[in-house]
């Protein structure tokens, strides 16, 4: 038997077995095995999405889970997905159920670390520390190759995801009625511990030069906070909170902040200060001046526009003026203020497209946007870090004002994103011929 395959499946048989002592009548065999077979299927999947070319030469590379690669963030999206639609189906809380999962959660992924050791994998930047470990000259990363001993990434994981596991079990005895409590301070702990451990690491998945595992821990940390913000405040404190959040991160107007960095980066304000003026008094005062027009017509009702259906026609115009914008950039020199007002009009008109037939979430579509361009264009990896949680906390406002829900809020995000950085990348791809 290969021991990394047994190591990962004690780790799975732990933690359904512990998980089934609070949900003996309600929850059933198969849905552990629907959990478990999600859950691995995505972590693999996430593992791969760094190694398509790998899949492109032989798919039958992804069922070999025995030989090592497993994401553990996709793992927690396929566990999520799983648990929340057999939480639907059995009618229990999900935070009840997911309490329930990860109370011993830490334990089963020090189990799972050991099968790193056996596969040498997962080890950090070389050492001369004691407790460094020797790896194989054939396991080694080529540009290492000649260094022996390295840091034992898994052995700090293990060390680590036991002091948490004995934490969220202190936790339950004295605070065992809290929903929630533990699913909060487990995914910040593990988001804590990923973003320590990744410091010492020697192998990274990359996207758009971001470190996935730190952008992804930050993420759980943030939702983490947005757990713990539900159950220390009141619900009339967290609706002030989100109303606040969602006023001060407005769309229209954040769209304007990566314009603003450009200009200053490039000194566009000495070089071409009338394109760029023009481009500012358009971009901020234009979508001011329609929202207070529609709302004197009696065609739209707040700054959210809340009526789905009377957004088609609002953001049409609204892309519109971003049009007249990137006309005008077109006399600019810098290739940033271009690329900026054409995927900002591209994403207007079709987020009113949209709008048509779904109440997509226009606040997440134009923060992503807003932080994937200031990213595109200073290229600082730090600044993901920094500035992702906005997302997940005017997701969580969006949500508790009850002006969307979360698919809504996930298509926005991805619709943000995907604009910006397609329209970037074909404008800085040289043509084949």
């Amino acid at each position: 038997m290969n021991l990394y395959g047994f190591f990962i499946g004690l780790a799975c048989v732990i933690v359904l077995i512990t998980a089934d002592r609070f949900f003996k009548d309600r929850i059933k065999i198969i849905d552990y095995l629907i959990i478990a077979l999600s859950t691995l299927f995505f972590a693999r999947l996430g593992f791969f999405l760094n190694y398509l070319s790998v899949l492109a030469r032989d798919p039958l590379e992804f069922f070999r889970v025995y030989e090592g690669g497993l994401s553990i963030f996709g793992a927690f999206f396929g566990l999520a997905i799983s648990a929340y639609f057999i939480s639907k189906w059995r009618d229990i809380k999900f935070l009840n159920f997911t309490d329930a999962i990860f109370l011993n959660f830490p334990l089963a992924q020090s189990i799972g670390r050991l099968g790193n050791y056996f596969n040498q994998e997962v080890y950090g930047v070389p050492t001369d520390v004691p407790w460094g470990i020797y790896i194989e000259p054939a396991k080694r990363v080529s540009e290492y190759a000649v260094y022996t001993h390295y840091h034992p990434i898994f052995a700090y994981e293990i060390i680590l995801n036991l002091l948490n596991w004995l934490f969220l079990l202190f936790l339950r005895k004295r605070h065992q009625f809290s929903v929630g409590l533990i699913t909060c301070f487990y995914i910040l702990n593990y988001g804590i511990i990923r973003l320590t451990v990744n410091r010492f690491r020697l192998e990274k998945a990359e996207f758009l030069n971001i470190e996935i595992s730190d952008f992804f821990s930050v993420i759980l940390i943030s939702l983490a906070c947005i757990i713990l913000l539900s159950m220390v405040f009141s619900k009339k404190a967290q609706k002030n909170i989100a109303y606040v959040v969602s006023k001060v991160l407005n769309p229209f107007l954040i769209t304007m902040i990566p314009f603003f960095i450009i200009a200053y980066q490039r000194d566009l304000f000495r070089i071409e200060p009338l394109h760029i003026s023009v481009i500012f008094l358009i971009g901020i005062v234009g979508p001011i001046i329609q929202i207070h027009l529609f709302k004197k017509l009696g065609m739209i009702n707040d700054w959210d526009i809340s009526d789905r259906s009377k957004r088609p026609f609002f953001t049409f115009i609204a892309g519109t003026i971003f049009l007249i914008i990137f006309l005008i950039s077109l006399a600019s020199v810098s290739l940033e203020i271009k690329v900026l007002t054409l995927s900002l009009t591209v994403v207007t008109y079709l987020f009113a497209i949209i709008s048509t037939q779904w109440k997509i979430s226009g606040h997440l579509t134009y923060l992503a946007f807003t932080i994937a361009a200031i990213y595109l264009f200073i290229k600082d990896p730090f600044l993901i870090i920094l500035l992702g949680p906005l997302l997940v906390l005017v997701a969580w406002s969006r949500v508790k004002l009850k002006h969307h829900d979360v698919p809504q809020t996930i298509a926005g995000t991805f619709l943000g994103i995907f604009i910006i950085v397609s329209i970037w990348i074909l404008a800085t791809t040289p043509l084949p011929f």
